[in-house]
């Protein structure tokens, strides 16, 4: 889970140091939303948390409740479902922290090229790059003045939020594993052989 977890790891971050739902909304700030959305949707970490967790093998490793294992991967998927909206304003508070409009403005065009989507996702993922690259207008919105300060600002992210990462397993685990303990308990209550 590290990899994912160093991918969502400024959730936390954002939670330290003050920067949740109840935090004031900056134009910055709400102008960052599709930032975030574009990152996220790139990243698909739904999709690579449950494919990491599927990858582990056994998780629970109960022989006498084989079924446990893919509900837990189906209770960290629907946690992170649940809980993206709140991550989504988290990031785009991250993302747009010190930026001006102008420079937001210019990482959404950078961020939405299908190139840059794809490589997030191989980033994420530990896959290969796409090959070619971005568009001739994302090119040139990434060499303006905005599009040049976006990307210095952005440089050197993943780094600051590495010491975070378990913070971020700490915070998406409650949650799942309520959900996890409430399809066990549910199937529980459906068997059969279940001494009364």
């Amino acid at each position: 889970m590290g990899r994912i977890a160093t991918s969502c790891a400024f959730v936390l971050t954002l939670a330290l140091t003050g920067l949740g739902p109840a935090a004031a909304q900056t134009p910055e700030a709400d102008a960052g939303l599709k930032l975030a959305q574009q990152v996220f949707r790139a990243a698909d970490l739904e999709g690579a948390l449950a494919e990491e967790l599927r990858s582990a093998g056994k998780i629970v490793n109960l022989k006498a409740r084989p079924a446990w294992d893919a509900m837990l991967v189906e209770a960290v998927e629907e946690e992170l479902r649940h809980d993206m909206p709140l991550f989504e304003r988290l990031l785009a508070r991250a993302l747009t922290d010190g930026m001006t409009v102008e420079e937001i403005k210019a990482g959404e065009v950078i961020m939405g090229d299908p190139f840059m989507q794809g490589a997030i996702r191989a980033n994420i993922r530990g896959g290969l790059a796409p090959s070619g690259g971005p568009s001739r207008g994302t090119e040139r919105v990434a060499s303006s003045r905005a599009g040049q300060s976006f990307l210095r600002k952005l440089g050197g992210f993943g780094e600051r939020m590495k010491p975070y990462e378990e913070e971020f397993i700490a915070e998406l685990l409650p949650g799942a594993f309520r959900r996890f303990a409430d399809k066990a308990e549910a199937a529980e209550a459906q068997r059969p052989d279940k001494p009364r």
